[in-house]
């Protein structure tokens, strides 16, 4: 399966917008930090596979975080490639997830932030996707 390679640390997320508010998760902030903790650095190389990105975004949101979604540039016949890019998924709008998020799972942090932080700025053009597989992958262009 291909890899995708996130975008450097300093085009994640609108870091000129604040976080906005996000309803709570099913679950205390402190326990959801707690329940995914192992995470930490899970993304540590800069490349991930669909696989890795279902097992840590459902990870996630089973323990109570927001929904979180990878957009991939292609779909072809060797599944998923091009860049990716990572949001927050919040009422069906995607929102650009926070750079501290972002560094936790690459492991350049110690610390995500505050789990109602994670969802920043509404993504201005909302992207269009063709197709998704799992719960947490999509994709913007089928290539035959």
């Amino acid at each position: 399966m291909a890899t995708g390679t996130p975008p450097p640390d300093d085009l994640i997320g609108d870091t000129d917008q604040p976080p906005l508010a996000q309803p709570g998760p099913s679950a205390p902030a402190d326990e959801v930090l707690e329940r995914i903790a192992d995470l930490a650095g899970c993304f540590a190389e800069g490349r991930y596979t669909p696989k890795d990105i279902q097992a840590v975004f459902a990870r996630i949101e089973e323990a109570g975080g927001p929904h979180l979604v990878c957009a991939w540039a292609y779909w072809g016949e060797r599944g998923f490639s091009g860049n990716s890019e990572l949001y927050v998924e919040v009422d069906g709008e995607l929102h650009h997830i926070s750079p501290a998020l972002y560094r936790w799972l690459r492991g350049h942090l110690d610390f995500p932030g505050r789990v109602e932080t994670w969802a920043c700025a509404p993504v201005t053009a909302q992207p269009t996707f063709v197709a998704s597989a799992g719960f947490y992958n999509r994709v913007r262009t089928v290539q035959p």
